[in-house]
């Protein structure tokens, strides 16, 4: 039961990946490609790498995103919308 389990991981695991490879238009999958998927799609953290005691940490596999700051136009249509929303 644990190896039907651990089978069908493994399958949609290379789905996951395979997809990601094609979409990137190469033909080689790499241990970031999986790290990638493991960490998107199962929220699985990867395990530190060696090189990085000896290299320092390696490049994010995704830089944190900033979320844009809404802008004096968006905050007013906001407000519209709530006003025109509360009218009965």
């Amino acid at each position: 039961m644990l190896c039907d389990y651990t089978d069908e991981f493994v399958n949609e695991l290379v789905s996951h990946v395979c997809k990601l490879v094609k979409h990137r238009g190469n033909h080689r999958i790499e241990a970031r490609d999986v790290e990638f998927v493991l960490d998107l799609v199962y929220k699985m953290p990867s395990a530190p790498r060696a090189s990085v005691h000896v290299f320092g940490a390696p490049a994010p596999i995704r830089p944190d995103r900033i979320t844009p700051q809404p802008t004096e136009a968006h905050k007013q249509r906001m407000l519209l919308i709530k006003k025109v929303v509360k009218k009965p």
